[in-house]
């Protein structure tokens, strides 16, 4: 009985230290997931290069995330950031390297920004993006895990300081000017070249007229007794004055009218000689015509054709 009362707190102790033990080590082999990951499996850190700069110069942004590569997937890993006012100026790039059991994957977005809201109103602003997001898995998990990601502020400088309009002194006088003047009316000026215009028409259909009515004025400055001749001594009496002061087309066109004259009273043959005397290679003379005026006047008085 004594060394049963002996050995039974022993035995009490040992299964008590073998409870803890137990506890202890499934504390730290527990891969349920229940707790989740650690807090540091994943970070991510946003930065602008250079951070400071003049309006218009282009800027790298970096995200750089550094995961557990034993909890967390490195190719599930994204970016969701919004770079407003600035935009992307070339292509994203992406660069990951491993070392043990931690990834290093490295984001940068090379920016400009040259548009409204990034000018510094002040000399100098400062501007920050918006917070993004990094999204990840975890190892053998379809969900989607969410990292913050918060950017450094960036430091833009103007190119033209506030007082460079202000400090230049203009030469400029806000007088208002006068009404512009004129040595003439423009309407009365408008109306004289009109009224030149249409007279210079005149003068032209008038020119054009003449030289399609040949031996006219020979005719006028007959007198009354030139109107008391047929059409027929007209017509000859042009074909005269045209054989002798004409050129080759006032001739042609004399006969020509000679020949519609004749055809015109009958005399079809001496229309013919007419139109083949018009076009004649050697041309008319005033013989030419007064022998085809004679047989037209025989012609006539005799009742026929000559």
């Amino acid at each position: 009985m004594r060394r049963a009362a002996i050995l039974l707190p022993q035995v009490v102790l040992a299964i008590l230290a073998g409870v803890a033990v137990g506890m202890l080590w499934l504390a730290g082999d527990d891969d349920t997931g229940v707790g989740g990951p650690p807090t540091e499996a994943v970070t991510a850190t946003g930065t602008v290069v250079p951070d400071a700069h003049t309006f218009g110069d282009p800027v790298v942004a970096h995200v750089d995330v550094v995961v557990d590569n034993r909890s967390v997937d490195p190719a599930s890993v994204r970016v969701d950031t919004d770079f407003a006012p600035y935009e992307l100026d070339g292509t994203e790039t992406v660069e990951r390297s491993d070392a043990g059991a931690t990834s290093r994957i490295r984001f940068t977005y090379p920016l400009r920004c040259v548009r409204e809201g990034c000018d510094p109103t002040a000399g100098t602003d400062t501007i920050e993006f918006p917070l993004g997001r990094v999204l990840y898995r975890f190892q053998g998990s379809q969900g989607i895990a969410v990292e913050v990601l918060d950017w450094s502020p960036i430091r833009v400088t103007g190119r033209v300081p506030d007082t460079a309009v202000s400090d230049i002194r203009w030469r400029a006088n806000s007088a208002t000017l006068a009404e512009p003047g004129y040595r003439a009316s423009p309407l009365a000026a408008a109306a004289a070249l009109l009224v030149a215009a249409l007279l210079v028409a005149a003068l032209a259909a008038w020119l054009a007229w003449r030289l399609w009515r040949p031996g006219r004025d020979e005719l006028e400055q007959e007198g009354p007794a030139a109107a008391m001749r047929s059409p027929l001594e007209r017509a000859f009496d042009t074909a005269r004055a045209a054989s002798v002061n004409g050129d080759t087309g006032t001739r042609r066109r004399a006969l020509e009218r000679v020949s519609r004259e004749l055809e015109a009273v009958g005399l079809h043959q001496l229309a013919a000689d007419a139109s083949v005397l018009a076009w004649s290679a050697a041309g008319s003379t005033a013989d030419d015509v007064d022998d085809l005026s004679r047989r037209s006047t025989v012609a006539l008085d005799g009742g026929g054709a000559a």
